[in-house]
Parts: structure tokens; sequence; C-alpha cells
């Protein structure tokens, strides 16, 4: 078994097109880049999986937020806008602009996604996903996670230590509410 090695950002792509990486988790947005990457032969040479597990292939899911606020000077059509834009032809034809996938299940059954054999299993994903939690430092205890799993990946510590540290570094960096 080979050491595994630190990739920088962008270097996951083409060690993995080259065959170097034989495989990573991410996020739908990859599809697009390892095609764009790989060029036409590379559609056929990978494929997308859920997360892996016997009892749960818990997954997080990201995204942004709709929102209006108490104040906003014209709070009716915000709504209207909020609605639209959560109807699932709106997030059909929004992907084809952004290529963000939808949050609304109805659309998940538009061929664009039940049909491609990439996005689908993104869609099947969301049925086992979880958000984040909702503190605002999130982003710090989200770090601490990924030291500890790279260091758990690499052989440096234990499982159980890693827990450890987690636990202890989340505790000290609180939820900041």
């Amino acid at each position: 078994m080979s050491e595994p090695v630190r990739l920088e950002g962008g270097e996951i792509e083409q060690k993995f097109i080259s065959g170097e990486v034989g495989s990573f988790f991410s996020g739908p947005f990859h599809v697009s880049l390892l095609l764009e990457q790989g060029g036409a032969d590379f559609a056929d040479k990978f494929a997308v999986a859920m997360v892996p597990g016997a009892d749960s292939r818990t997954s997080f899911t990201g995204g942004g937020n709709l929102a209006v606020f108490d104040d906003s000077d014209n709070r009716d059509a915000a709504w209207k806008f909020v609605r639209w834009l959560s109807q699932p032809e709106t997030q059909i034809a929004w992907y084809d602009v952004s290529t963000d996938l939808p949050s609304v299940e109805a659309a998940w059954d538009d061929p664009t996604f039940a049909d491609d054999p990439y996005l689908s299993v993104f869609g099947e994903q969301l049925t086992d996903s979880k958000a984040p939690p909702a503190i605002p430092t999130w982003a710090q205890v989200s770090a601490v996670i990924d030291q500890e799993l790279e260091k758990v990946t690499r052989g440096e510590t234990s499982v159980d230590d890693a827990l450890k540290s987690v636990q202890q570094q989340a505790e000290s960096i609180g939820t900041g509410q």
C-alpha cells in the first residue's frame, strides 16, 4: 500500500484522470470538471457512487438558502420570487444556467437528472444526507474535522484519538451562540 500524498487545489482532477488517484470524495461540481479536463473518451472511464456504508451512507448537503427579511421593503414580491425559484421547472432551468442541483425533490424526476448516470446518483444520495449544523463557528469546527480525518487517513493517528481531538477542539471553539 502506497503512502498517501497531499494534493493541492486543482491537482485531484488530473491525478484522477491519469489514474494516479483511484477515487475521491467530492460534490457534483466535479463531474463537469472531470468531463472537461478528461475529454470525451474519459466519460466512460469513471462513475459516481453513493457514500459507502452498511448502516448509514449519510453525506453532507450544501448550497444556498433563500430568505426574506422581516424588515424587507417589498416582502410580498420577495416571497413571490422565492416561491418561483422553488418551482421544479425553475430549478431545472436554473441548472442549465448554473449547474446548481435542485433542492426541490420533484425536479429530480426530470430526465436532465433522472437519466444522467452521474447526476442521478447525487439525487439518490440526497435520501441519506444531512445539512451541517447551523452555527456561526461551523467553518472552524469543520476545518478541525477535516484535519483530523486527514491524519487518520495518513495513518498519523487512530480513529479514537482523532475523535477525542475533534471533540476537545470543537468544545474549545464553541457554537458562537
